[in-house]
């Protein structure tokens, strides 16, 4: 059905009428905003990264190749920067704070500089962890054991 009122009345003329029906048909809801909103992000993400293979014209090819481009490419590379500049940024910070505890007097605010450094570490090994078995970059596709282990090793190091 192309609308929630052809919904409603499909689902009134094969439910019939009674207090049943009349019950279910008050308690349907229409969507609220927050719903809405996520309905047409979802619509526009499934238009930018999906592609239509059946591109008749020559700019509509093009439109496509930069499509699959931008969505395989520049996002995800953009994600990783983002990510890595986040870290480094956290590091820096924690870094700053840390030389500068002996001038905080304050217990709170000590501890919470050594728990916000404690959790940039937990979360350096858990990326770590997590691209080291296979659960975040797959490197089965490589058949010598001895560059697969090279690899883990690269990315564990490597991993903020």
């Amino acid at each position: 059905h192309n609308s929630q009122d052809d919904q409603l009345h499909c689902i009134r003329q094969k439910a019939g009428s009674n207090k049943a029906v009349e019950a279910y048909l008050d308690y349907v809801q229409p969507p609220g905003v927050l719903k809405m909103w996520k309905f047409q992000m979802d619509k526009a993400q499934d238009w930018f990264v999906l592609t239509n293979k059946e591109s008749k014209t020559w700019y509509q090819k093009i439109w496509n190749n930069r499509k699959t481009f931008i969505s395989k490419g520049l996002l995800p590379l953009m994600k990783v920067s983002s990510y890595i500049i986040d870290y480094v940024k956290d590091i820096f910070l924690f870094i700053y704070l840390y030389n500068r505890l002996k001038f905080i007097n304050s217990p709170v605010l000590q501890g919470l500089i050594i728990f916000h450094g404690i959790t940039i570490f937990v979360s350096s090994v858990t990326m770590g962890l997590a691209s080291h078995n296979n659960v975040m970059i797959n490197l089965d596709h490589i058949k010598s054991p001895n560059k697969r282990r090279f690899m883990h090793f690269l990315l564990f190091l490597l991993t903020p």
